[in-house]
């Protein structure tokens, strides 16, 4: 079984879970209103 991954490949990958990263970020943002986060 060979497996070829192309640099296209990866930043598709990495594209994508980096738009999933900052969706969630985003809802956590939205769900902590009341909830003080101290992220420094």
């Amino acid at each position: 079984m060979n497996i070829q991954i192309t640099n296209y490949d990866i930043n598709e990958i990495i594209g994508a879970l980096q738009v999933n990263y900052f969706r969630q970020k985003e809802e956590l943002a939205h769900g902590q209103k009341t909830v003080k986060v101290n992220n420094s």
